[in-house]
């Protein structure tokens, strides 16, 4: 993995207090965490520090997050204006070739220029808690040529979550969520592994010896390698439920995961065949020894290495060739099996199996029930209100009844569960619970009002906005009213533009093109000239969407615009109404 060139005359042992063996191994364990700390670091927190300098000094667009069918139009549009899909298809070919050309002249650091660039977006997808390249979905553009054809195409890597799902089923047999703990345990295993490779390398490199083959080289013949695997695979698991990213043209992570882990597998190839050439009895002998990534069973390994036996009729590939088809072979036997389970078409609806079954079993619905009442944190209350609202409109009488119940977080997670069953019969309660004490319920309410879409909640909605005087609440009746489409809203939404809060006055405006959005292009051209930024975004997107001709001149004088965004959709919507497109 690491290359020394040695100067005569400068080995560690002629560096002052080097003499004493124990000082020279801690030196170099702690250049070993440093390194390798450093590089965990960098590979994080590089792609994050560049995301914070494009948006923040070069005001670079942000991205949908997948939210409504204008969201991914906008991001289409932003896609085709810059020609980013030419531009990812190329990037894609051109690590392709990097790798190729790594492969085919046995220079592994050729090799490592296109593992790092399929890094990038992998880790994208991966650290979303760390905000690890939180909108920054440029990077992401080499994955179009996979999404463009189907985004199910980036789960064809499924098969290596089978390792984790079986120590999930393991500790469940104890009744023990294990999750968590795996995640982390894989990052400090992963760490420790890589850290402690490092080290003996250096130690190796520090003496006589050309190839290392004592401590944790004696469990794996790449145990740097094998660390980055596994500490990658927590740090993928670690953040896999958690949807809170801005996801332009979304990617899921299993296929760049184990495209990145295979690249990586070849490289360990790669380097082997150049080992083997320059120390070929010592490197043969210690082969024999030490398995290639980790130990396994010899019964396992034979099945492991079987499929390298059909094809190149050895236990270990010799040449390039050699290692390029193995790799390629391996890939295509991991890729194959998630065929078996990855579903090409997205389904939108629950199973009615599911629903059919509550139905007929009501003590079931009652068992979800005592599970909510009992005292328990807000991600495990909304596990509970989940598996409710997976039952259907069975459940709605159930979910009705708790809008009555003591606990605020109970009574906010049944509004947005009967909003999101769109049950119309929730519609006289909900209103009540609008005039709830708590601020989080009366937005729950607020929110299923709206998705129930009652011409009977317009009445009470319009009531509690003109009594509220919290902004958060008179957003989330603008955005119901909006999504009543009821005429008689009109007025309190136009009202609404005035609000001292610039959300409330954007969801009044986003209510007010959904109402009648030819009527309400005066509006979106007096938002072009909205004090804060985000209200002009909100304008332009939505004149992007109706393209009036009357909006012509305010988009010129957009163009000039102090923000970015607002400037480059300016010029998009003012080209697509001259073009009449």
């Amino acid at each position: 993995m690491f290359y020394v060139i040695e100067r005569p005359g400068n080995s560690l042992s002629n560096i002052p207090l080097m003499g004493n063996p124990k000082t020279k191994e801690l030196l170099l364990f702690l250049t070993a965490l440093i390194f390798s700390v450093a590089l965990m670091f960098a590979f994080i927190e590089f792609p994050a520090l560049l995301d914070s300098v494009l948006q923040e000094k070069v005001s670079f667009p942000g991205f949908d997050q997948g939210t409504d069918e204008f969201a991914a139009y906008k991001t289409d549009l932003y896609i085709s204006a810059l020609h980013l899909r030419w531009i990812g298809y190329g990037s894609l070919a051109l690590v392709l070739l990097l790798i190729a050309i790594g492969f085919a002249t046995r220079k592994s650091g050729v090799a490592w220029a296109g593992a790092f660039v399929l890094f990038l977006p992998v880790f994208g997808q991966f650290a979303l808690s760390m905000f690890f390249l939180a909108g920054l979905g440029m990077l992401r553009v080499l994955w179009l040529p996979f999404s463009d054809v189907n985004i199910s195409l980036l789960q064809l890597g499924d098969v290596i979550y089978l390792p984790h799902k079986a120590l999930l089923w393991f500790f469940g047999l104890f009744g023990r969520q294990a999750h968590p703990f795996l995640t982390y345990a894989y990052m400090a295993a992963g760490s420790f592994f890589f850290v402690w490779g490092v080290f003996v390398w250096f130690k190796t490199r520090s003496g006589k010896e050309k190839v290392a083959t004592k401590w944790i080289y004696t469990f794996s013949r790449h145990p740097q390698y094998l660390g980055w695997i596994i500490w990658s695979y927590g740090l993928m698991l670690f953040s896999a439920g958690i949807n809170d990213m801005k996801k332009s043209w979304s990617i899921p992570s299993s296929l760049p995961w184990l495209l990145a882990t295979m690249i990586i597998i070849g490289i360990c190839f790669m380097e082997e065949i150049k080992m083997q050439e320059e120390n070929e009895e010592a490197y043969m002998l210690y082969r024999q020894k030490a398995p290639f990534l980790f130990p396994v069973p010899t019964w396992l390994g034979r099945i492991i290495k079987f499929p390298m036996l059909l094809a190149i009729g050895k236990g270990y590939p010799e040449k390039p060739g050699e290692a390029i088809r193995v790799v390629l072979l391996y890939t295509a036997l991991l890729v194959l099996p998630s065929f078996l389970w990855v579903d090409f078409t997205p389904q939108k609806t629950q199973p009615m199996a599911v629903q059919e079954y509550f139905a007929h079993h009501p003590a079931a619905i009652d068992s979800l029930i005592l599970e909510i009442k009992k005292p328990q944190d807000r991600r495990q209350l909304y596990l509970h209100f989940e598996r409710l609202r997976a039952i259907g409109q069975p459940a709605a009488s159930a979910l009705i009844g708790l809008l009555e119940d003591t606990n605020p977080d109970v009574r906010e997670f049944a509004a947005y569960a009967l909003g999101q069953l769109k049950a119309e019969q929730a519609a006289a309660p909900l209103s009540i619970l609008l005039q709830d004490t708590e601020l989080r319920p009366s937005k729950a309410a607020a929110e299923a009002l709206g998705q129930i879409g009652s011409e009977k909640a317009v009445a009470p909605l319009l009531n509690a906005l003109a009594d509220s005087p919290n902004p958060g609440l008179r957003h989330s009746i603008h955005m119901a009213l909006g999504n009543t489409g009821s005429p008689e809203a009109w007025e309190a939404l136009v009202k609404g533009l005035e609000d001292e809060v610039w959300y409330a006055r954007r969801s009044a405006l986003q209510a007010l093109n959904k109402i009648a959005p030819q009527r309400s292009a005066p509006f979106l051209i007096w938002a072009l000239e909205d004090e804060h930024v985000a209200l002009r975004r909100e304008a332009v997107f939505l004149i992007l969407q109706q393209k009036p001709p009357e909006a012509i001149d305010a988009l010129k004088t957009a163009i000039d615009d102090e923000d970015f965004e607002t400037r480059f959709y300016a010029r998009q919507a003012l080209r697509m109404i001259e073009e009449g497109v």
